[in-house]
């Protein structure tokens, strides 16, 4: 099966935290797998397809699976949801609690993973290459996961931004609508600033500040309209450049598991430019 050398570049990460995973959370010891009536030897299953123009990966594991449940439970004390949240929840969207950024079960960081960045990680990735992420799961039996994505990747449409001297892109997927901010629209309360539009009122957020880099302009006249989960804010930068049809890179070693980086990628004049998750910066 051939598969693009950007899709086979960008699965990278999302395959290692996986096998991470399965190692860590799924698989259970040899003793705990006897007492089970298993086998002591677990078994790890990478598995690749193709369905008509798309690629599916599936990691499996022989393990222990996942118990709704007691995600759910993690997920209230977290306070990633409300009980009356979970209530309403399938099986499914519970078990899509475990991608939420920073969520973990384990209770120790280990070299291997607790560090709640692991399926995060995944979930971004997958998103940035147009392509989906479902679980399947039966406790005491094991988990499959299953990537899901174009074979041959197109380009993504992303947004260039300025803050300082430095460029970003926001995939244009999430954003609504780039504006000039008009000051008098712009309230502060308690500390925070809020945003007048015709259709509401919205947090307002700068992009330098969720970053933690300077901004060169002390009140930036622009601004990003950004809807993700149900949730809309906007984004104060110093700059709109324009859009552009780039294609996703994994991050570099260093930048693994850095909040709100989803990639990075080249642009014509070889300039490497970060590709921003801004929905899990301002979580």
């Amino acid at each position: 099966m051939e598969l693009d050398r950007t899709a086979l570049e960008a699965l990278n990460d999302p395959l290692v935290h996986l096998l991470r995973n399965a190692i860590d959370h799924g698989l259970e010891t040899p003793a705990e797998r006897e007492a089970s009536g298993k086998s002591p030897s677990g078994t790890l299953r990478l598995a690749a397809l193709r369905e008509r123009d798309m690629v599916v990966i599936e990691v499996g594991d022989d393990g222990r699976g996942m118990d709704a449940q007691r995600i759910a439970a993690a997920a209230v004390e977290r306070g990633v949801v409300t009980a009356e949240m979970v209530a309403e929840m399938s099986e499914a969207q519970v078990l899509e609690l475990v991608c939420h950024p920073g969520f973990s079960l384990s209770k120790e960081v280990t070299t291997v993973s607790g560090r709640g960045v692991g399926m995060g990680v995944v979930k971004r990735q997958m998103e940035m290459l147009r392509g989906s992420l479902q679980i399947e799961t039966q406790v005491g039996q094991g988990t499959t996961f299953r990537l899901q994505l174009p074979a041959m990747l197109a380009l993504v449409e992303a947004l260039l931004v300025r803050v300082g001297d430095e460029q970003y892109a926001l995939p244009t997927v999430h954003v609504e609508r780039a504006i000039e901010l008009d000051p008098a629209r712009i309230e502060r309360v308690g500390g925070r600033e809020l945003l007048h539009l015709e259709d509401g009122v919205l947090p307002l957020r700068r992009l330098s500040d969720l970053l933690r880099v300077p901004g060169c302009a002390p009140q930036p006249r622009h601004a990003l309209i950004v809807r993700r989960n149900g949730h809309i804010f906007g984004l104060r930068v110093d700059e709109v450049l324009g859009h552009e049809e780039i294609v996703v890179k994994p991050l570099p070693t260093a930048l693994h598991g850095a909040p709100g980086l989803a990639g990075v990628t080249i642009l014509g004049e070889g300039q490497v430019v970060l590709i921003l998750d801004v929905t899990s910066l301002v979580q």
